[in-house]
C-alpha cells in the first residue's frame, strides 16, 4: 500500500492559497512549542496553544486542527500530559498526511 492511499484531502478556498504554507509551518511550530512546554510542565502555554488551534483551524478550513486543538486545550486543563502527547502526535500525523487542494 503506498502513502497516497493514506492522504487526507482538504479543499481550501482559492483566496487562502497564499496563506496556507505559512499556516502549516506555524502549526508545526506550535507542535514544537507544545513539546517544549511539556518538558517544562508549562500547562498554561499548552492550553493557550490548544485554544488558538481550536479557533484558527476551522477558519482556514482545517476542522481536524480545531478538533485536536480543543482536545489539547482540555488535556492541559486536566494536566493530562499523556493525552497532550498523544494528541500532539495525532496532529503531527495529520499534517504529514494532509494534501491541500484549492477551489
Amino acid at each position: 500500500m503506498n502513502d497516497e492511499n493514506h492522504r487526507i484531502i482538504v479543499k481550501i478556498d482559492q483566496d487562502l492559497e497564499d496563506l496556507i504554507p505559512q499556516f502549516m509551518e506555524n502549526t508545526r511550530k506550535d507542535i514544537h512549542s507544545i513539546d517544549d512546554a511539556i518538558l517544562k510542565n508549562d500547562l498554561e502555554t499548552i492550553r493557550r496553544i490548544g485554544h488558538s488551534m481550536k479557533s484558527y483551524g476551522s477558519g482556514y478550513g482545517f476542522d481536524e486542527i480545531s478538533t485536536l486543538g480543543k482536545s489539547i486545550e482540555a488535556a492541559a486543563v486536566k494536566a493530562d500530559v499523556a493525552l497532550i502527547r498523544q494528541t500532539s502526535n495525532e496532529l503531527t500525523n495529520y499534517l504529514d498526511k494532509v494534501m491541500v487542494t484549492y477551489g
